[in-house]
């Protein structure tokens, strides 16, 4: 079994994070558009260009079976016909995308950290890192941020917030009281 997993979007963080897990796999080639017929599975992000080039891979092997990874939204429904699965990374997302009727996998796709363990002794802060996107930021008031602040009533507490900070501006709705936010712009080299 052959597969290829190509993007036109190699910076965004969810594509490296795929590729960096999905790469490991002995048969996946990563980036080469130019020879769909020697595969036989193709994945693709979900982004409008990547499923643009769907139909490119199609038209080069019609038994080429397509996956689309990390689904953007409804203009995933404009090339369903062309899609054989989904992979996505949570439970939401299977159940938003059901209404795709193809089949949908599971993929979590973040990568290994290197933990430390260390024991809390009552003094020391505690940093909360988080990453992701200024909307979903946004939209954390009703619970994370909620217990971080009740977390910050006994504890002392700094939340490390990365995220694209130079497209999507500085995040200040719903930001938490009473604890030091750090703002970290988004770079490939924390991987």
């Amino acid at each position: 079994m052959k597969i290829v997993f190509n993007s036109y979007y190699n910076d965004s963080p969810a594509t490296i994070f795929y590729k960096s897990g999905i790469q490991k796999i002995d048969t996946v080639v990563i980036d080469d558009f130019s020879n769909y017929g020697d595969y036989d599975y193709a994945l693709f992000m979900g982004f409008d260009l990547d499923l643009k080039e769907i139909l490119r891979a199609k038209n080069k092997n019609s038994g080429l079976l397509c996956g689309v990874i990390d689904p953007r939204g409804d203009n995933i429904l404009n090339y369903i016909k062309f899609i054989d699965f989904i992979v996505v990374d949570s439970v939401e997302m299977i159940d938003y995308f059901s209404k795709c009727q193809v089949p949908i996998f599971k993929y979590y796709e973040y990568p290994l950290i290197k933990l430390q363990i260390k024991e809390y002794l009552g003094k020391q802060k505690i940093i909360i890192g988080y990453h992701g996107n200024k909307i979903h930021l946004m939209t954390m008031y009703c619970n994370v941020v909620q217990a971080l602040e009740k977390l910050s009533l006994k504890y002392s507490i700094e939340f490390w917030a990365i995220y694209n900070i130079k497209k999507t501006g500085l995040w200040k709705l719903g930001i938490p009281k009473n604890i030091i936010v750090k703002h970290i712009q988004f770079d490939n080299n924390y991987l």
